[in-house]
């Protein structure tokens, strides 16, 4: 029996007709066949009707030795080969600021063959800021290759998030603004950087990230620092001894004065020369940043002695009678000395409020 061999590549019925003369030309002898002659797999109505009258000249078709065969010997194989450089597509898209969509990337979309019925794997791509996720709704990443170049192959990329932090350096005041929470921002998103941090009594030198910008794929840490001002003020107050030496009276003598310094050094407050009084010992005070710091110094009121002293040459002494006051009190008056057959002519530079000396 003569057997017929047909491979599908063609629609052209000039090819199918050619074929038929192929097998005619090439044609040895009894059961030889051509391997390599084609033609077309006909699935239409119209192609079936132009395969059958391809058929029909085959069977006429007449051997050089054994003459016309019954066309029952005659069987006409279709067979199918798989076609390479089929088509498909493979698209990548990368989640949106909002977190609620996906954005084709257009640049990075791929055309790609294969073959057909054969299964084709997209291959996620590394992106900047993204991660590829197989989980998303609607990832396609494998099919089979239909022959109509249809298959798509879709990967979805989830945007990171990562972390603003705002940290200080060196050494932090008393006072301090509280740092920024950590924030979680989406790469790519914009970022306004924190307000300037405040202390009292120092300046700030600022944030390292000096304007708003646009997160990157890492995360962010921003600093800053305190330099200590060196104009701080301070109180210092001088407390005097009143005359009864129960109190410190302010409304007897206080004198105040405002002096500046360095944030967080030791004040240099100076006790004051007064006549009549004597400062006591007393500690520098830490300098506040908010001008808090107070210094007082405390004056103890000075006693003095008043010598009473009879001169002359009628029963002289100099030491007569001593009493002690405080300065600034009020010395009574000693009565007379007294002799008989003399009269005494007084006391001499009798102060009436003792002065910041001996008398």
């Amino acid at each position: 029996m003569w057997e017929f061999a047909s491979y599908v590549i063609s629609s052209s019925p000039v090819v199918a007709n050619n074929v038929a003369h192929m097998y005619l030309a090439l044609t040895q002898g009894e059961g030889s066949f051509i391997s390599s002659a084609a033609v077309h797999l006909w699935d239409g109505e119209e192609e079936k009707d132009q395969a059958a009258t391809i058929l029909e000249r085959i069977r006429k078709i007449t051997h050089p030795v054994f003459g016309p065969r019954d066309s029952s010997d005659i069987t006409l194989y279709a067979k199918w080969t798989v076609q390479g450089g089929i088509s498909y597509t493979v698209e990548h898209y990368q989640q949106n600021l909002a977190g609620d969509g996906y954005d084709l990337v257009e640049a990075d979309t791929e055309h790609l063959t294969g073959e057909t019925d054969t299964t084709a794997t997209a291959n996620p791509k590394t992106y900047t800021g993204f991660t590829f996720d197989g989980t998303v709704e609607g990832t396609v990443a494998s099919g089979n290759i239909a022959g109509d170049g249809s298959l798509v192959l879709k990967l979805y990329y989830t945007r990171n998030s990562y972390d603003v932090t705002y940290a200080y350096t060196g050494t932090v005041p008393t006072g301090a603004s509280a740092l920024p929470e950590k924030a979680t921002v989406k790469y790519g998103a914009p970022v306004t950087v924190a307000e300037a941090a405040t202390a009292p009594g120092y300046t700030f030198s600022g944030w390292s990230q000096k304007e708003d910008f646009t997160m990157p794929a890492e995360n962010v840490t921003i600093t800053g620092s305190f330099t200590a001002n060196s104009n701080t003020e301070y109180t210092v107050r001088h407390h005097f001894q009143n005359i009864l030496d129960d109190a410190y009276d302010a409304d007897t003598a206080m004198l105040s004065e405002t002096l500046s310094g360095t944030t967080d050094t030791l004040t240099a407050a100076a006790a004051k020369t007064v006549a009549g009084f004597t400062a006591q010992s007393f500690q520098q005070k830490n300098i506040a940043g908010d001008g808090s710091t107070v210094v007082d110094i405390y004056y103890n009121r000075n006693s003095y002695t008043v010598t009473y002293a009879v001169t002359g040459t009628v029963d002289p002494n100099p030491n007569y009678k001593q009493a002690d006051y405080r300065f600034g009190q009020n010395v009574a008056a000693e009565a007379a000395a007294a002799k008989a057959g003399y009269d005494f002519i007084g006391w001499a530079n009798e102060p009436a409020v003792m002065p910041a000396n001996d008398v």
